[in-house]
């Protein structure tokens, strides 16, 4: 909470990791089970004190761009999602 003046260079991050992201979603499948691993990364308990938010966002984008569904690529077919704009993209 005390790290306010932190939140321009978070979304600066995550921009900037954004453009690869969806740059390669056509080459990457769905879900790589090869990547679950990562998600030992956000598994435990809360510390008694946050890392700060430029180590949170940068962990989250490590294991989020790696390991979470990419559903937003060519050869998920899952579900119809309700909003396929680039906006609502960026707010999922």
């Amino acid at each position: 909470m005390n790290e306010r003046d932190q939140a321009a260079a978070a979304l600066e991050m995550v921009a900037r990791a954004a453009g690869p992201y969806l740059e390669s979603l056509g080459e990457r499948p769905v879900h790589d089970h090869g990547t679950d691993g990562l998600l030992d990364l956000l598994d435990g308990p809360l510390p008694e004190r946050g890392e700060g938010t430029l180590d949170s966002v940068e962990r989250l984008l490590h294991v989020g761009t790696e390991a979470a569904t990419h559903s937003s690529g060519p050869r998920f077919f899952h579900f119809v999602v309700g909003g396929s704009t680039p906006a609502a993209q960026a707010g999922d």
